[in-house]
């Protein structure tokens, strides 16, 4: 007993693993409408973050003070900052927002120097685990509840399919990790199934962002390729997994045509037309980044007060002076009313906004950097190394795939229930630690 009460002080891993089970156990609840728990389950998890960083504080602290924490301690320095600074320290968006941050920055991310690079996989497979079984019930159940009310688009249990295209294609990064990795045959098939199940999801949830993160993922994964040629490939296999998506989806085609609507002529016409896409976010933006001109360009507005700086500036000023030439009323009013929520749907407008100049600084060279090293680890750490290999394509998923997908939504920084962020911070914590 002893024993293992000095293994849980001095290891940051069971912590960092009890985290984040409870995180993604949380994401899964909040996004399943008919487990009604409240709040509760992100008040456990802010609970055992809360205990977790003080256990840290008084038996790791040289996990909470490394040279790697620089970006954590100048994010948190913005956000209070900004809030101070907009009246804002205890507004409720604002405490929320530390709180993800936090968790993120100073348990999700943090890797102890005495972690082997083996354990930390080993670490990530079960995660892995957890993750696809849980999100395969999750997609089983969306799948059966769109045929159920006739609606050919996969919405998911809560009816957003967006943030859940973009849970998938984290998902998918998963399921291709495992198939790589794992040597039993049950859970290769497993993850098969699940891989091209989520494909699939992702077509139906019609989200133009996720079929561009896929793409950009599938350019890193054909350059991971390049520079290790050691991968040996199974095409047998692979022609045999293309044919069995064709099936799956012929089916769910048919099946789909029968129950609803759906029209596959229709649906690509939706995809490849950009007009309303880009008439409602160039809006949303324009709007956004002319409101952020008007305000504290260094600071921003706090994300607290972002949606009131917002209609302040859009009620008294932006539509005194808009045209309709170019787009609909009807296309302003749906954006100015997204605009007004504060919902940006781009993460970097987002925290240029929030943040000012010196937040926006931030998020940039924190992803940059971030995307240094995932190279860097592509080009010398991953030869001969299968095992770093499997995790490198695995990260174009939930890595890569996630920034491109920021560019049109809010799918990083600003929500713990939505696997995406959790798997992002995660991703790009064991990037930094195996760049090291």
């Amino acid at each position: 007993m002893i024993a293992f009460i000095e293994r849980i002080k001095k290891n940051v891993d069971i912590d960092r693993k009890i985290v984040l089970t409870l995180l993604i156990l949380e994401c899964f609840i909040k996004n399943t409408p008919f487990i009604k728990l409240g709040n509760y389950p992100i008040y456990i998890v802010c609970l055992t973050s809360f205990l977790v960083l003080v256990k840290r504080l008084i038996f790791n602290q040289d996990v909470i003070f490394r040279k790697q924490n620089f970006f954590a301690y100048l994010f948190i320095l913005s956000i209070t900052i900004t809030a101070i600074f907009n009246n804002a320290l205890f507004n409720y968006n604002n405490i929320v927002i530390f709180i993800i941050f936090v968790i993120m920055f100073f348990i999700v991310s943090i890797f102890d120097g005495k972690e082997s690079i083996s354990h930390i996989i080993n670490e990530f497979v079960f995660m892995a685990r957890i993750t696809i079984v849980l999100h395969l019930i999750y997609s089983i159940a969306s799948i059966y509840k769109s045929i159920y009310i006739c609606d050919f688009e996969i919405k998911g249990l809560i009816e957003y399919p967006y943030f859940y295209a973009y849970n998938c294609v984290t998902v998918i990064g998963l399921s291709i990790f495992l198939y790589l990795y794992e040597n039993c045959k049950v859970i290769k098939y497993t993850c098969i199934l699940n891989l091209i199940l989520h494909l699939i999801i992702v077509f139906f949830t019609q989200t133009r962002a996720a079929y561009l993160g896929i793409f950009v993922a599938m350019i890193f994964i054909i350059y991971i390729f390049y520079y290790n040629s050691f991968l040996n490939i199974e095409y047998k296999n692979v022609i045999k997994y293309i044919l069995l998506l064709l099936v799956f989806v012929t089916i769910l085609i048919i099946i789909f045509s029968l129950k609803t609507n759906f029209n596959i002529t229709n649906i690509i016409i939706k995809v490849f037309n950009t007009n309303n896409i880009l008439s409602w976010r160039d809006i949303i933006w324009e709007v956004s980044f002319f409101a952020f001109l008007t305000g504290n360009v260094f600071i921003g507005s706090s994300i607290g007060i972002l949606p009131s700086f917002l209609s302040n500036y859009i009620n008294n000023v932006y539509i005194n002076n808009i045209s309709y030439d170019s787009y609909s009323k009807i296309a302003y009013d749906s954006a100015l009313g997204v605009a007004k929520a504060g919902n940006l749907h781009n993460v970097f407008i987002q925290h240029l906004c929030s943040y000012g100049i010196f937040g926006f600084i931030l998020i940039i060279a924190y992803i940059l950097d971030g995307i240094k090293k995932y190279i860097n680890i592509i080009k010398s750490k991953v030869l001969n190394d299968k095992p770093l290999l499997y995790l490198t394509i695995c990260f174009a998923f939930t890595f890569i795939a996630q920034i491109v997908i920021s560019f049109f939504d809010n799918n990083l920084f600003y929500n713990i229930i939505y696997i995406c962020n959790v798997f992002f911070f995660y991703s790009i914590g064991i990037i930094n630690y195996i760049s090291l």
